[in-house]
């Protein structure tokens, strides 16, 4: 899967209901705990985008669209 996009963040430390999280730019930014409820505070989490679902989820809305707007 050379092709594949990703990014890692760090789940910096937890405030409340939120990671904050650190992006690999540095940036920071605050995460749901609920997204990641099996997630810790001090983790490294890896991103990626699924193409292969995003592209089949893009075709069913084109023809949910096709339908709606005929």
């Amino acid at each position: 899967m050379k092709d594949q996009k990703a990014a890692q963040i760090h789940l910096d430390r937890i405030e409340g209901d939120y990671f904050v999280a650190v992006a690999c730019d540095g940036t920071r930014f605050d995460l749901p705990r609920c997204v990641l409820p099996f997630a810790q505070e001090g983790d490294y989490v890896n991103l990626t985008v699924d193409e292969q679902m995003t592209a089949r989820m893009r075709e069913e809305i084109k023809q949910l669209e096709d339908e709606l707007f005929q």
